[in-house]
């Protein structure tokens, strides 16, 4: 995780956490043994990653409507709603790129 500008940091013996903006933006805790959890966030503060020393984790992707458009974990689970991307293409394109002439129909 790459971060940049002026942070605020809280920690004590078990517990770490960065702020920038108000927002926070990673935090970690730990049990005093082995079990450990990672979170971090993104610039607006939005939850999304994490992960904890059994193995787990997650991750998910915002628009800029705050909603979810992706998730997935390590156990395979994936939902992506991002939006799909489209493009016009003119008769003559669609031809080059199938190698072959292509005809309109009605």
């Amino acid at each position: 995780m790459e971060v940049k500008g002026t942070f605020k940091v809280r920690e004590d013996d078990l517990h770490f956490e960065v702020w920038q903006k108000g927002n926070e933006i990673y935090w970690e805790n730990t049990n005093g043994g082995t079990y450990w959890v990672k979170r971090e966030f993104d610039d607006k503060g939005r939850f999304n990653h994490f992960r904890d020393s059994d193995g787990y984790w997650w991750r998910r992707e915002y628009d800029n409507q705050d909603k979810e458009i992706y998730y997935e974990n390590n156990m395979g689970v994936i939902r992506n709603n991002r939006p799909k991307q489209t493009k016009e293409l003119s008769v003559k394109q669609i031809s080059d790129l199938l190698g072959y002439d292509v005809k309109v129909v009605k």
